[in-house]
């Protein structure tokens, strides 16, 4: 299965653990580099337009955060039957770090709409838009399991993961568009 990821300049160096993981663990990996926009909040707030691309391109994909490592192989048969699988944090908070989409008709409108919403408040996380579109659209989502968006120190830690997220945001959200 193809991996998505993006990245600004800023990300440069974060992204090589992903490109190592997907060369030992032999998952294609697709990088699209993109330009700052000034923001983190307007950085992320490009995925939408990321996953429109990638849709158009008329294979089902992956796209995860640039900080992540892809542990073992990828199982394309956890997404079987789904068009998009998302995780739920708690059962609550979708986290947009990792997620899976299949290009249909229904998932091209739902990343348009979440596309769409994006622009107009910036300054809401690009996660609660998608779940916003999600919930305006009666849209079914597969669930992304939990090892599939395992974040580095999770408490209760995620055991066996595929994926894991190293969370770089953390230390650089407030640096980008500063000089």
């Amino acid at each position: 299965m193809k991996v998505v990821t993006y990245i600004t300049p800023q990300y440069e160096e974060e992204v090589k653990r992903l490109v190592k993981s997907c060369e030992d663990n032999n998952q294609k990996l697709i990088i699209d580099r993109v330009k700052c926009e000034g923001s983190w909040e307007k950085n992320t707030g490009q995925k939408a337009a990321v996953v429109f691309r990638h849709l158009c391109l008329n294979e089902p994909f992956i796209i995860t955060d640039a900080d992540s490592e892809i542990v073992k192989p990828i199982d394309e048969s956890v997404f079987a039957g789904c068009d998009i699988a998302v995780r739920y944090k708690g059962g609550k908070e979708m986290l947009s770090s990792t997620m899976f989409f299949r290009p249909t008709k229904a998932v091209f409108a739902l990343v348009a709409n979440w596309a769409w919403r994006i622009p107009q408040e910036y300054h809401v996380f690009e996660q609660l838009h998608l779940q916003n579109a999600i919930k305006s659209l009666d849209f079914k989502v597969g669930v992304m399991p939990d090892r599939y968006c395992a974040i580095f120190d999770e408490k209760p830690h995620i055991e066996d993961p595929v994926i894991r997220h190293h969370q770089a945001s953390r230390r650089l959200r407030h640096t980008i568009g500063k000089s």
